[in-house]
């Protein structure tokens, strides 16, 4: 099974589509490549709506869950959006820029392991638990 297929089954990004996955050329760290589903609007990040694209910037990493022990970093080409309503332009809202997003992100993943038995160690979980609570 490829990384693309499990990324695909465990956590979507709505208007978003994974393409391909890589190590980094230090082999420490997983490159996943994210882009725009076609048809997809870009989302203002300061009035939350969908927004008329205006250009793009140079590609970012954002780093996303960690995964068998490797950093794991998403490579997004961020858009600009001419949003009519706050009357700028701004960049588009991604999920993944979000941090409390991630942190929703990874208490589902345990949720989900932990109702099919696959963690078992409550130890664990209360730990995770803990760094999901105190994380700002």
């Amino acid at each position: 099974m490829e990384l693309i297929t499990i990324l695909n089954r465990c956590h979507r990004f709505r208007g978003f589509v994974y393409q391909h996955a890589h190590f980094s050329a230090d082999k420490k760290s997983i490159e996943v490549a994210v882009r725009p589903r076609k048809g997809s609007a870009a989302v203002c990040s300061r009035c939350h709506l969908p927004a008329p694209g205006y250009d793009q910037l140079a590609e970012r990493r954002f780093e996303f869950i960690p995964l068998w022990g490797f950093l794991v970093f998403l490579l997004y080409t961020m858009r600009r959006v001419d949003c009519r309503r706050c009357g700028v332009v701004a960049v588009e809202e991604v999920p993944w820029g979000v941090a409390r997003e991630n942190d929703r992100v990874l208490s589902g993943i345990l949720h989900h392991h932990r109702r099919r038995n696959h963690i078992k160690d409550r130890h664990l979980l209360r730990h995770v638990g803990s760094l999901l609570e105190s994380h700002p």
